[in-house]
């Protein structure tokens, strides 16, 4: 890994950026005015473009994204890098680990986060904790929220639904989901973790019987 300055012209965003193209709001602009005052303190990840007609001395932006679109913006000449040799999958898995250091990941997407590095990269729950610093139980509690259908998904993203609830409901299948979220919401002011379990214990005497995550094996 080399760090070096290189060229702002000659760097290009990652098609796989987790986080999209929408850099704009009040957080964006702020970065944009602390790198006018200070510069870029902390250098954006790159590696050779593997593109055609891209060969030579430009740069595929691994991560880094926002800073790289300020610097855009600031019209700068060039930008501190750390440059490095990455394979399509090293470069996905280093974009996916970088986005989980953000302050503000929902749970949820953290649990999505965490599931495209199983299933792209191969790695297990174990490999993820030692990655991201974290216990494999939390690791587990975050892969089972990606079993959410879309509806008690939603919910939860809208905060209609605490982190608790949607671990339990998540274990659920998705007509049991449903009905699940239907029965908190109106009465959610008076349930709680308890209420929740004995609610679905008493409704569905069939949950679901395969859940993923809970060993390495079923992964």
């Amino acid at each position: 890994m080399q760090l070096q300055e290189v060229k702002v012209a000659a760097c290009y965003e990652s098609e796989t950026n987790p986080r999209g193209k929408d850099f704009g709001g009040k957080a964006f602009d702020e970065l944009v005015a602390s790198i006018k005052e200070k510069g870029i303190l902390t250098p954006i990840l790159v590696r050779p473009s593997t593109i055609k007609g891209r060969s030579g001395e430009h740069f595929e932006v691994v991560a880094g994204n926002r800073r790289f679109r300020a610097a855009q913006q600031l019209k700068l000449e060039t930008i501190p890098a750390q440059v490095q040799e990455m394979t399509d999958s090293e470069a996905r898995e280093a974009q996916i680990v970088e986005n989980l250091q953000r302050q503000d990941v929902h749970p949820l997407e953290e649990g999505e986060a965490y599931r495209a590095l199983i299933e792209e990269s191969g790695l297990t729950v174990a490999d993820i904790g030692i990655k991201v610093g974290k216990s494999e139980t939390y690791v587990r509690n975050r892969l089972f929220l990606t079993n959410l259908a879309e509806p008690a998904a939603k919910a939860y993203r809208k905060g209609e639904i605490p982190d608790t609830f949607a671990v339990v409901i998540a274990k659920l299948s998705p007509s049991a989901q449903a009905e699940t979220i239907k029965y908190v919401k109106n009465d959610y002011r008076d349930v709680d973790l308890n209420d929740l379990k004995k609610f679905i214990q008493d409704k569905f005497s069939n949950p679901l019987a395969f859940q993923p995550w809970t060993k390495d094996a079923a992964i």
